[in-house]
């Protein structure tokens, strides 16, 4: 993105009814859209069935047009049936001091965090599915000399997430979210997320996005547009939903997994974060 296009971004105010999405990349974008846009549909899984289509990337939108097609967008009416004005859901992946908007007002974040074994795990097979690229070394040239020095795509780890919880611990009016915690208490945090965002919603509407958002249906509806696509000739990022696993990181890392760890809490105690904001 040139950099007249990040200043524009950068000047232009978020709308009071917006709903950012922000994360360091395989850190559970995927899932809070699926979750968020669940909410907003009333519970109707049958809409969203491409949350990255719904959702719009700022620093994609705007580098692959220009900035109007974000600033300017409304989302379609249908994909929000009991909602007046709908609102708009974007995905960030831009550290806290490149957020692509000059004023918050009263728009919502919700920043997702995931630990960062399973994170370097997932980028890693992230990085050898995109063409472009051209990456096939194996797991321990991709930690040891990408991850770990934050030669990879929006940078550093542990800074990506320092920035955005300095902005927390100072006042800022976001919603922290641990894929873990989605994982293992999801009908909970759905909650937290629909009351933080100020989606009114029944107990039915959660069970529904509960469901909807599980692993296994969003790989399913992921899988069949897929094919749908392959069948077309269009282009498609294949494997963008892999796994969805959470602490299965060791058995990648094998016997540098202590030594990670150690670099982990370093990191941490360096950029003065609590170890619990990543559960390992």
């Amino acid at each position: 993105m040139s950099q007249s296009k990040i200043s524009i971004l950068q000047s232009t105010p978020l709308r009071p009814s917006d709903i950012v999405i922000a994360t360091h990349p395989k850190c559970g974008t995927t899932l809070m859209q699926q979750i968020i846009l669940t909410l907003l549909a009333s519970g109707d899984k049958n809409i969203v069935k491409e949350p990255m289509v719904l959702s719009k990337w700022a620093e994609m939108t705007v580098s692959n047009s220009n900035v109007s097609s974000l600033t300017d967008w409304i989302p379609d009416q249908s994909t929000q049936p009991s909602i007046e004005t709908p609102r708009r859901v974007i995905k960030t992946h831009a550290p806290y001091h490149l957020r692509p908007w000059s004023s918050q007002s009263s728009a919502k974040v919700v920043v997702v965090s995931r630990n960062p074994g399973d994170a370097c795990v997932s980028m890693w097979h992230h990085s050898l599915d995109i063409p472009a690229f051209r990456y096939t070394a194996n797991f321990s040239h991709f930690w040891n000399f990408l991850y770990s020095k934050g030669k990879v795509e929006h940078g550093n780890f542990w800074l990506w997430h320092s920035g955005w919880y300095n902005y927390l611990q100072n006042g800022g009016d976001v919603l922290w979210v641990k894929f873990e915690d989605i994982k293992e208490n999801p009908e909970r945090e759905i909650r937290r997320i629909a009351e933080y965002c100020c989606i009114e919603v029944s107990d039915e509407v959660i069970w529904k996005t509960v469901k909807a958002s599980s692993f296994k249906n969003t790989k399913k509806t992921a899988d069949t547009i897929n094919a749908d696509k392959a069948s077309k000739g269009i282009r498609f990022k294949k494997n963008h939903i892999r796994k969805g696993e959470s602490g299965k990181w060791r058995k990648t890392f094998g016997e540098e997994s202590d030594g990670f760890e150690m670099f982990h809490v370093g990191k941490c105690r360096e950029l003065e974060m609590p170890l619990n904001l990543f559960p390992m």
